[in-house]
């Protein structure tokens, strides 16, 4: 069990990096004398935790250097300490340091010569650590990034794996400590996937007289002795499990195949068990699989166990069995990933690392094998070298050799538990037969099978990339690279993917989907690979729509924007405009400035996008590893790059090797320390010019690079600095402080977040953080290591719902005739604009994707703007009753029936009416009635959508509601009493029909009968 005192300190700071993701401390990194093992998270013993900040040695402290210390007093409850503890310290920059940090927040007591602790809590330690992570670290991170020691910080990846390692033993713990069995029972084998009454003639005696194997409704969900989320099951015990806890997992083995499990699983007690059920679990945390875990023993997943005996079930006791087999389901079942997920996040499994890839090669004698790959989804492979190496989820090339080499099939290793291959017709496939069974074997899932597809495999086969593989040694195995392996994919992709048009708008009547559907054909487009692998499960599309969406124009990485047109949606909220900014003090008048609306932002990404690609191919410098490790990056600003007066201060710079600052420019810096530049100027400049000159003259330092903006996106140039600060009052441009540059390139416009993982700021200088620096884009070892994706720039997509709802031709204005595909940049007939508010030259990417969405029943297609319609593909989306069998809640298994109502015949009239009293444009969707499973939510879809719905189509007549619905839903009001006010002016016989006309009103809702809609009262 987990020390009390470390568990609650690592709870407390996984809480606290749950709100501050960028926050990194030290753990325990060793199990010396199984510390961890023990639940010693952390330096220390059942009084205390030592919780380092940074990676520094303590010496023989035995702890980092700078830390928190969590103890446990007499009286329960916990005090806080910082330390600092530097024995055996011999870099000086670092004393120094230290010496700082004692200075600056002082009240340290000196325990020995090179520790200091200060107390921060007596008795409210958590409280008082929250406070000290707020308010002091970052005051300590930034005089380390001043002094720059940035080599302390915690690397993200140092911290990962410690705390995995910590995460491993947590669960190892848990299933010590927990009551909790993993039973692994045996079932009789069903034809119908336990789901149904087995056809199966081979089950046992019992089956063989006659009988039905109990388990057939194992994974019925829905059957009706099932209620809540309980769902209630059978296997076959000579004695049942002793169990101590109503919290088990159980797995079904049938016929050497993990075939399901159930979670939250009990055991019935004998009184309340019957022939037909013994145990149950949560329906929730319950799966039945479709693709089932083959060789179960051959992978260790009996543990220790030959078999499971005539007792009917074995107890399993390693978490890394359980692990492993709930992976392998979720590879072979990744339709089903959100049951098996949630299954261990209960177990509480963390996600595993991310993929190695491989090339294994084959001999071309064995081409016939392939197909048999294909078939049956599942085989081996040999594995001769790496086998330690090799986990579950890694990625398999399968490479042809000999005569016809090339890429044939892409896979997903099932297991990274490798046995010995003893079947001898499936050993021949190794070797030709020769020794076949000496080979170990790895599991693998075939995921795409290319021996059915020659031209394809014909374009793999000369891949440069793989030049080293052709002819390679059978059975021989390489480590791959992941641009290796999407190298192959972006190809299978193009190859495959249906393509979409540039421009489509979805249209149809309300509840027919089209914002639904905009969500698979954004993900299809921007994903196209992903796609194909989710595309019938809904939970995972809208998690990779979410993924790809863009949240913040300022800061995303994501692909997929959004808007909707109204009637006060504009070409300046489209496209650009003037916005007034902030006043600030001294402002004497209202100032503006030009903002890029949802069109030119998401263009302006794609733009970026295929820039980067073009960049990419080039390789405009490299760093060594080591010199990028021990780097610090700076943002400057050589003048502002939208003021033309501002490009001579640019240009003197690059022809000259300099970086320059405008601040002060009047005054020689040359000699003068940071306080005493902070003196000359913290009056002057109120807004941080003191602070940008001493960053461009006493915190740059030689060696150290720097970044010449252009705007907040761009960069322009790189320089390395190689030289002190000096001062040039005869300088011709208008900046007279200067520090001389190398330039590593410059004339460039390369998209900030090919390098930087945030937007620039506008501060004039200021130094980057360098987790967010992207290396590969400073480390390159040569031109065949560029990123595979510019090969295949990124796809973009705006969706624009209601796109019929706005003022189209005021909204897109000049830019309706830039979208078409034959108009968009880089095409035959490219066109340029140049905007009214920027002056700037503008044309749309063709990388990217604009789907609309239009409602009918607003206004009619026939009614669009016709300089939209031309350059739209049009897509309907039309309603269609049939699909609430498929897809509804009441699909096949209740045949689209509610209560002996059927709801699709239901519909089917409605909208048959509906299209005669108006037109096919009004029809009702059948998206509002996917959820309905009951008698009342068919009431609540009524009351809700469908009526009031109706009373627009017909402007409140409810007469032809009447028509569509019958008169169980609307009923004439039949007001004896009631008369009109005197007026002798009016028309009396005009006043006698009036008051006979008919008025009259919806129903009750206990009145109202379905069945009446579809079938005629028989009286």
């Amino acid at each position: 069990m987990a020390n009390t005192l470390h568990k609650k300190v690592l709870e407390f700071l996984e809480n606290y990096r749950n709100l501050h993701p960028e926050f990194l401390y030290w753990t325990r990194e060793k199990n010396t004398k199984g510390r961890l093992k023990d639940g010693y998270w952390f330096q220390g013993t059942d009084d205390y935790a030592f919780v380092g900040l940074y990676d520094r040695s303590g010496g023989t402290n035995m702890t980092r250097s700078l830390g928190l210390v969590f103890s446990m007093n007499p009286d329960g409850n916990i005090s806080l300490t910082f330390q600092i503890a530097f024995n055996e310290e011999t870099d000086k920059r670092l004393l120094r340091f230290y010496q700082d940090l004692i200075d600056t927040f002082g009240d340290f007591k000196q325990v020995t010569e090179t520790r200091f602790d200060k107390i921060l809590s007596d008795d409210n330690a958590f409280e008082e650590a929250e406070n000290f992570l707020n308010q002091v670290k970052p005051l300590i991170d930034q005089k380390i990034m001043d002094a720059g020691l940035e080599e302390i910080f915690i690397e993200p990846l140092k911290f990962e794996k410690n705390l995995q390692k910590i995460r491993e033993y947590q669960t190892k713990l848990a299933f010590e400590a927990n009551s909790r069995r993993i039973i692994m029972a045996s079932i009789t084998w069903n034809s119908n996937q336990w789901k149904s009454l087995s056809n199966d003639p081979s089950n046992h005696g019992h089956v063989k007289g006659g009988g039905q194997a109990n388990e057939s409704w194992n994974f019925d969900f829905e059957n009706k002795r099932n209620t809540g989320d309980e769902v209630i099951g059978y296997a076959k015990f000579t004695n049942p499990p002793k169990v101590d806890s109503d919290d088990n997992l159980v797995i079904f083995y049938s016929q050497k195949k993990i075939v399901g499990f159930y979670g939250k699983a009990k055991i019935l007690e004998q009184k309340k068990a019957n022939e037909y059920c013994n145990l149950s679990g949560s329906k929730s945390l319950s799966v039945g699989l479709d693709n089932h875990i083959v060789k179960v023993k051959e992978k260790g997943y009996l543990e220790d166990k030959e078999r499971i005996g005539r007792i009917g079930f074995i107890y399993l006791n390693e978490p890394n069995t359980i692990q492993n087999i709930l992976q392998e389901a979720l590879l072979l079942n990744p339709h089903q990933a959100k049951s098996i997920q949630a299954i261990q996040d209960w177990l509480g499994f963390k996600p595993t690392n991310e993929a190695n890839y491989w090339i294994f090669q084959g001999n071309p004698k064995v081409y016939d094998f392939h197909g048999a790959i294909a078939a049956n989804a599942i085989r081996s492979w040999t594995v001769n070298t790496h086998k330690k190496k090799i986990k579950i989820g890694d990625k398999v090339i399968l490479w042809l050799t000999g005569k016809e080499p090339g890429c044939y099939a892409l896979a997903t290793v099932t297991s990274n538990l490798f046995h010995r291959v003893d079947d001898k017709d499936e050993a021949k496939f190794y070797t030709d037969g020769k020794g076949a069974g000496e080979g170990n074997a790895v599991e693998i899932k075939v995921d795409y099978n290319l021996s059915e597809t020659p031209v394809l495999r014909e374009t793999l086969k000369d891949l440069p990339e793989f030049d080293s593989f052709n002819g390679g040694t059978q059975g021989t195995n390489f480590t791959a690279t992941k641009e290796q392996y999407d190298t192959i994919l972006r190809l299978i992709t193009m190859a495959t993917t249906e393509s979409s048009p540039l421009n489509q708008i979805f249209f149809g009547p309300p509840g027919t989907g089209k914002t639904y559907h905009t969500i698979d054909e954004a993900v299809k487009i921007v994903s196209p690979h992903r796609y194909k692998e989710i595309r019938d499960d809904r939970d995972l599309l809208r998690e990779e729509y979410d993924k790809k969406f863009i949240f913040d124009w300022e800061a995303s990485s994501g692909q997929i924007g959004f808007c909707t047109f109204h009637q006060s949606f504009s070409y300046e909220d489209f496209v650009e405009g003037i916005k007034p900014l902030d006043p600030e003090d001294g402002d004497t008048y209202l100032k503006y400035e030009t903002q890029e609306g949802v069109f030119k932002r998401i263009c302006r990404l794609a733009e970026d996008s295929l820039k980067a690609g073009e960049k990419k191919k080039q390789i405009l410098f490299t760093l060594p590893q080591s010199e990028f490790d021990q780097s610090h990056f700076y943002k400057i600003s050589l003048g502002e790059a939208n003021v033309p007066t501002d490009q001579e201060i640019y240009d003197y710079c690059m022809e000259k090797g300099l970086i320059t600052l405008g601040f002060g420019s009047e005054i020689d810096l040359t000699g003068k320390n940071e306080s005493e530049v902070s003196e000359l100027y913290s009056q002057r400049y109120k807004d941080g010019g003191a602070q940008f000159l001493n960053y461009f003259k006493n915190y740059l330092k030689v060696g150290n690079y720097v970044l010449v903006s252009r705007g907040n996106h761009y960069v322009r140039a790189l320089g390395k600095v190689s030289g002190d600060y000096f001062y040039d009052p005869a300088a011709p441009i208008r900046y007279k402080h200067f520090r001389k540059v190398e330039w590593l390139f410059k004339d460039q416009d390369i998209p900030i977040q090919e390098l930087y993982e945030k937007n620039l700021s506008q501060q004039s200088i200021y130094k980057l953080k360098k987790e967010w620096i992207k290396p590969q884009f400073f480390v390159k070892k040569a031109a065949d290591e560029v990123d595979i994706d510019s090969k295949d720039p990124k796809k973009y997509v705006l969706v624009i719902d209601e796109i019929n709802r706005g003022n189209v031709a005021s909204i897109f204005g000049e830019l309706i005739t830039l979208i078409e595909t034959d108009k968009r940049a880089g095409s035959t007939e490219e066109m340029k604009v140049v905007l009214p508010y920027s002056k700037q030259k503008f044309s749309v990417p063709s990388n990217l994707y604009i789907i609309g969405t239009m409602n009918t029943a607003d206004r009619s297609i026939e009614a669009l703007d016709t300089a939209l319609r031309r350059r739209f593909s049009f897509k309907e989306m039309s309603s269609d009753p049939e699909l609430l069998k498929s897809e509804g809640k009441i699909g096949q298994e209740k045949g689209g029936i509610i209560d002996s109502i059927d709801v699709v015949l239901m519909l089917q009239k409605i909208n048959d009416r509906i299209e005669k009293l108006i037109d096919k444009d009004h029809k009702i969707g059948h998206a509002y009635f996917m959820e309905d499973t009951t008698v009342n939510d068919l009431k609540r879809t009524f009351k809700n959508k469908v009526i009031p719905l109706l009373e627009e189509y017909f402007f409140g007549d409810f007469g032809k509601i009447g028509l569509v619905l019958g008169s169980s839903f609307i009923q004439a009001d039949h007001n004896k009493d009631f008369d009109f006010a005197e007026f002798k002016d009016y028309d009396s016989n005009l006043k006698s029909d009036l008051k006979q006309r008919k008025v009259y009103k919806i129903n009750p809702e206990e009145e109202w009968e379905f069945k009446s809609i579809y079938t005629p009262t028989v009286k």
